[in-house]
């Protein structure tokens, strides 16, 4: 769907708004950003601040937007739902509210598995992504359905992938 690129650009947007922001990847069963930016030299993050072997702020690596920070997913754990759906996670993201204006997470699709479903429940929206000709709109509803059984905000939607040739009969 793109939705890794979505939440980067989005934190890159707040930043040169002069808005404080933290960018986490918090898909820990297919980390992106290791394509986006070079995490090689970021081999910790995320899972190993849930595993409590670090500290978040020891874990945050600088990039070249000032006002962004960014938190890696760190190495694939073997238990990805049972750290994102922690009482660690809320602590951090409470800590991390006081220091920072936004926070973006980059979590993991929501059809299939509980990691983002668990979430949510500490999140204050959900930008859900979906990409043309990819996502069914069957299970864009499901997503949206099981978002708000959740309780969880859906701030809006992007359809990323949009084919502006192929819309040529659509008037605007």
């Amino acid at each position: 769907e793109g939705k890794s690129l979505i939440a980067t650009n989005l934190a890159i947007s707040f930043a040169m708004d002069n808005r404080k922001t933290l960018l986490i990847g918090g898909d820990l069963r297919r980390p992106a950003f290791k394509k986006i930016f070079d995490v090689e030299t970021m081999p910790v993050g995320l899972s190993d601040v849930l595993r409590g072997d670090q500290e978040w702020r020891d874990v945050i690596n600088t990039i070249l937007v000032p006002g962004l920070d960014l938190i890696s997913s760190g190495e694939v754990p073997d238990n990805p739902a049972e750290l994102i759906g922690g009482r660690r996670m809320e602590e951090i993201l409470n800590e991390m509210r006081d220091e920072y204006d936004r926070i973006i997470i980059d979590s993991s699709p929501m059809m299939g598995i509980s990691d983002p479903l668990l979430l949510m429940q500490y999140v204050d929206g959900v930008l859900y992504v979906v990409r043309q000709g990819v996502t069914h709109s069957l299970s864009a509803s499901h997503a949206i359905k099981r978002i708000r059984d959740i309780g969880a905000e859906c701030i809006g939607a992007v359809m990323n992938g949009v084919n502006l040739n192929s819309m040529t009969n659509y008037y605007y």
